[in-house]
């Protein structure tokens, strides 16, 4: 049994096409463009974001929490600091641990306020219990 990579089929030169140097290279570069939005003191570096660009993560992150949803996952760690955003692309990415989702309907479903300052993405005016949250959020810092 021969690999299908083209360096490793018999007769071919075993140098592999692309070198570890310049893929490292190459992948350090992408990674030069992400930000992280959390720290260990909370989302400082989100809140370092202009607030159009602050917005548009919210706008990211709901929509990619919706699809994580959909394939059945939901990150253990709900803080800023399991996502990392890519300007460019203005891609939302979870990083981190991930949890299964439960099974049929929730008990009860959360508002994207309420995901959205879960994350440090908002900043409620007073501390809120959510079960008492009368869904205000024009306090809020956004």
């Amino acid at each position: 049994m021969t690999s299908s990579l083209p360096w490793f089929r018999k007769g071919t030169d075993p140098k592999p096409i692309i070198t570890l140097d310049k893929l490292l290279s190459s992948r350090w570069k992408i990674l030069e463009k992400l930000n992280d939005l959390g720290d260990s003191d909370g989302a400082g570096p989100f809140w370092g974001l202009e607030s159009y660009e602050r917005e548009q993560v919210r706008v990211s992150f709901l929509k990619a929490l919706v699809k994580l949803k959909e394939y059945g996952w939901y990150p253990s760690v709900d803080r800023a600091r399991s996502l990392v955003w890519h300007r460019e692309t203005q891609t939302l990415y979870f990083i981190g641990h991930f949890s299964k989702t439960m099974e049929g309907k929730p008990r009860h479903s959360a508002e994207p306020a309420q995901r959205i300052a879960t994350f440090g993405l908002a900043l409620p005016d007073v501390p809120v219990r959510w079960k008492d949250w009368d869904k205000d959020t024009s306090r809020w810092k956004w």
